[in-house]
């Protein structure tokens, strides 16, 4: 495919100009009009018409709502984001820009993201999560400069034109290095799994503390209980009914499982929902002996557990998600665990091995649903 008159003029025009392009007084809102507008038009959008492209519309992120320089959308649906910088930063290098990118893509759930100053043009896999301090290449899949945009044209065509989009070609972009990389929805119904499996296996080991053993359904409702109270919490952050980033500075705190019951009393005079009862006399029918036990400041697994939890990014990650993503995965999960096999009236195995469910059988029953925020 021929490259078009107008980029051939652009590039010209931005290395003609690249020492006064480059200075630190030249900003974003030049570059997009001169520069990053041009583009895309050249690609074929229309970047004037709100059913093709928003500008700086909200994106609810980490807690807060964020302004993506450009969503470009595919119908209703957002495709991808672009995000500029001016090009006397070095985005190639420099590694807040692509943090940023990739942050608004993993929490748009959108799989593709750019990061363009013109003089560099940066596409990221937006499916892997950002972590704190990753380097710029991390997750790049594709990175070009100006002076090589005439012959890498067709591709460009190819993969981000507006039809091309709607056909879903540019996620080819992210073909060899996407490979085994779950979308967000995923990863927390994995990371959910994982911590089933966790507290499951602390519960067990520190079930010396009480004078008997857990039965299943008593481990099955600990488990599943903690699990329930993090995610509404969490959830009640991400809707403003909480003060965001609680439970991420009660992580951090030395005596985690004393700082976050405190939590979970508040949240039953709050909500008054049965879900943060501590009392032996709980709601729940029959009343799980678990509630003396869990109240405890013995319970030594809820310190380091906690810790090692809510403090790893796996679960920061979670922490910043969308409440769409945590409500979608819940019901996977729930619906997943249902199908596993019956647990039995002995004691709970832990082992990994088990070759009728993928987690231990003493945790396998299907949770009461309504303990979650829809």
């Amino acid at each position: 495919m021929t490259t078009p008159e107008s980029i051939q003029r652009l590039v010209e025009k931005f290395e003609a100009g690249r020492a006064h392009f480059t200075q630190p007084d030249y900003n974003e809102a030049q570059l997009r009009q001169e520069f990053v507008n041009p583009f895309f038009s050249a690609l074929g959008w229309d970047v004037g018409d709100s059913h093709q492209v928003l500008h700086e519309a909200g994106l609810k992120s980490g807690g807060s709502t964020k302004h993506p320089d450009y969503s470009f959308l595919a119908g209703r649906r957002r495709a991808f984001y672009v995000e500029t910088k001016k090009p006397a930063i070095d985005i190639s290098q420099q590694i807040e820009p692509a943090g940023q990118l990739r942050s608004y893509g993993w929490s748009g759930n959108t799989a593709v993201g750019i990061l363009t100053n013109f003089a560099e043009f940066a596409v990221y896999d937006c499916r892997i999560p950002p972590e704190q301090g990753d380097p710029a290449a991390e997750a790049r899949v594709w990175h070009l400069t100006s002076a090589q945009y005439p012959a890498a044209w067709t591709r460009l065509q190819e993969t981000l034109s507006p039809l091309a989009v709607r056909q879903g070609k540019h996620k080819d972009l992210l073909a060899e290095l996407g490979k085994g990389v779950l979308p967000v929805d995923a990863a927390f119904l994995r990371d959910m799994e994982n911590w089933r499996g966790m507290l499951a296996e602390q519960l067990y080991k520190q079930a010396h503390f009480i004078d008997r053993e857990l039965s299943q359904r008593e481990l099955n409702q600990l488990v599943q209980r903690t699990i329930d109270r993090i995610v509404f919490l969490r959830i009640a952050e991400d809707r403003n009914l909480e003060p965001y980033g609680t439970l991420e500075r009660v992580a951090r705190e030395k005596q985690v499982y004393e700082k976050i019951k405190n939590l979970y009393r508040a949240a039953e005079e709050k909500y008054n929902s049965g879900l943060f009862y501590f009392d032996p006399s709980d709601r729940l029918s029959p009343p799980p002996t678990n509630c003396r036990w869990i109240s405890t400041s013995r319970t030594m697994f809820c310190n380091k557990l906690f810790s090692r939890c809510i403090r790893r990014r796996a679960v920061t990650n979670f922490l910043s998600s969308p409440p769409i993503f945590s409500g979608r995965s819940t019901k996977d999960f729930w619906a997943r665990s249902s199908k596993c096999a019956a647990p039995t009236r002995k004691r709970a195995s832990l082992s990994k091995k088990s070759p009728k469910c993928a987690k231990p059988a003493a945790f396998i029953t299907r949770p009461n649903t309504s303990s979650t925020t829809s």
